[in-house]
């Protein structure tokens, strides 16, 4: 049976590059059909990768839009279309100026989330554990981190449950319990991270040079796409920062 192509098992020099384009072009360009574009790809990978899970980030995503389309009027009073008047004058162009703003900021963070599912610890570490070995170790550590501590906090929440803690609906009772669970997640983590070091220092980190180990090597359909990728990066941004003019203020034009 033949085998299905997948993004993210392309090198991940390639996909990261990939994905530092999307963002350059999402933050380079206040055209609102390119941010438009952006914002539609961004939730259909984000639908791809994260399945039905990502329907809390479409919500996020209405948030941000509406907030900033509220906020942005309330705080710029540029532009000549006048919708009302609120202490200060209240424009149409403010007002889309922080919805367009809203879809990009929302465009970021899902295009965020796509990155961080694409790009595990062990391909950061491939990207970057040449060049920053200490701070790539670090920020791995930390990419996994929250991660971790949620999922062995939920363990310790079921185990809570399951020994009688949430019986009483009192919420006294409910505050108490909940600060003895995280009382128990602290403990884990300075526990954890003891564990860690101590198996770092057995395995001789900082003893001598580190090497790497990393399963994924570069083919030829991964030098193909990384071809296409910087060829119409460079256009498209060439395009963006020369060509690509988009006014909102005094008027939209």
């Amino acid at each position: 049976m033949k085998k299905i192509f997948k993004f993210r098992e392309l090198n991940p020099i390639v996909s990261f590059t990939y994905l530092i384009i999307l963002f350059l072009f999402t933050m380079l360009s206040f055209n609102p059909i390119i941010i438009a574009i952006s914002y539609l790809f961004s939730v259909i990978y984000c639908f791809m990768y994260l399945g039905k899970s990502f329907y809390k980030g479409l919500v996020l995503n209405l948030v941000i839009i509406v907030l900033m389309g509220i906020i942005n009027p309330l705080i710029s009073h540029n532009g000549n279309t006048v919708l009302f008047t609120l202490i200060n004058k209240i424009t149409l162009e403010s007002m889309i100026f922080g919805i367009v703003s809203g879809f990009m900021v929302s465009s970021v963070i899902n295009l965020s989330r796509v990155l961080s599912f694409i790009i595990d610890t062990s391909k950061f570490n491939y990207l970057f554990g040449w060049i920053l070995p200490k701070t790539s170790l670090v920020l791995s550590i930390s990419y996994n981190y929250i991660p971790r501590l949620k999922k062995e906090y939920q363990e310790i929440d079921d185990s809570l449950k399951a020994l009688g803690y949430y019986a009483s609906k009192k919420r006294k009772d409910i505050i108490r319990s909940k600060l003895k669970g995280y009382s128990m997640l602290i403990t884990w983590s300075l526990e954890n991270s003891i564990e860690v070091a101590d198996s770092m220092v057995s395995r001789g980190y900082t003893t001598s040079r580190r090497s790497h180990y990393m399963l994924t090597k570069f083919r030829l359909s991964d030098y193909l796409f990384l071809l296409i990728f910087l060829v119409l990066g460079f256009f498209g941004v060439y395009y963006i920062s020369k060509f690509n003019v988009f006014t909102y203020y005094p008027n939209i034009s």
